[in-house]
């Protein structure tokens, strides 16, 4: 299992959220994430989703930083990185698919709940 950027031990949150069923999730993200000039350390997504996701890691050099991606955003990942590689330039479109698709049916997936904060 991939070990970036996940919660190690979720059995106090699992405690946290049996103990206080009736308690709102809050996610909290810190402003060295968000960029965002603010007076405090952390701001309130307002916005979460939470669900059950395969998930990748992808490294994002543009960005120097690590990305959890689902397949398809991995896959349209990949295609970008390959998209313009003269290796692949004069693949038809199918063929391109596939070779990407058999990229990602080689990447590693972990399954996971995953909170998604807007």
């Amino acid at each position: 299992m991939q070990e970036i950027a996940k919660l190690k031990d979720v059995s106090e949150i699992r405690q946290l959220i049996i103990d206080n069923p009736d308690l709102p999730l809050i996610v909290a993200v810190s402003k060295d994430l968000t960029g965002e000039d603010m007076d405090y350390n952390y701001s309130i997504a307002t916005n979460t989703i939470a669900s059950v996701d395969s998930m990748t890691v992808c490294e994002d050099k543009k960005h120097d930083t690590m990305l959890w991606l689902t397949k398809e955003e991995f896959a349209d990942a990949l295609s970008d990185i390959y998209g313009d590689n003269p290796k692949y330039r004069d693949m038809s479109d199918k063929e391109f698919e596939k070779v990407i698709q058999e990229k990602v049916n080689q990447a590693e997936f972990t399954k996971a709940i995953v909170i998604y904060a807007n």
